[in-house]
């Protein structure tokens, strides 16, 4: 009996993976034709060394404006009483507090560090001198509540 389980499974199987193949065959078809478009790809081809000396050189400006920041953070932060690195609009906030009672002794900087021969400000960038130029700047005290209570039961 069990010859025949045996048997009735392998025949299954080999019907089945027939009828598998024979679909397969079925749906294959020719391949596409590739069209070539030989100027096209001249063109491409012409242009790729300024395309990767543009990467190159993208890549640099980057390593070069990193290293920038970080050397300006060193010699930036003998400066202030607080350089706060920010990152996002600006690099760092500089702070120094009022030595004496004046409030004309204090102070607060946004800085950008630029690299460059023609470094120019963003939009965002020069959007926020605007605002620090036209005196559109507030100290903000934002009170969020921590207290957790547990639900009564009455």
């Amino acid at each position: 009996m069990l010859e025949f389980i045996l048997i009735g499974t392998a025949l299954l199987g080999v019907i089945v993976g027939a009828i598998v193949t024979a679909l397969a065959l079925k749906q294959k078809q020719k391949p596409p034709a590739i069209h070539l478009d030989l100027g096209s790809i001249n063109s491409d081809i012409r242009q790729l060394p300024r395309q990767i000396l543009q990467a190159v050189q993208g890549s640099t400006a980057n390593i070069k404006g990193a290293v920038a920041e970080h050397i300006s953070y060193l010699n930036l932060a003998s400066k202030y009483d607080r350089l706060i690195p920010v990152g996002s609009t600006v690099d760092f906030i500089g702070i120094n507090f009022d030595s004496s009672r004046t409030e004309e002794d204090g102070r607060v900087d946004f800085i950008d560090i630029k690299t460059g021969k023609y470094s120019r400000l963003t939009q965002e960038q020069a959007k926020l001198k605007r605002l620090i130029l036209g005196g559109r700047v507030a100290f903000l005290k934002v009170k969020v509540s921590t207290d957790c209570e547990a639900p009564h039961e009455d």
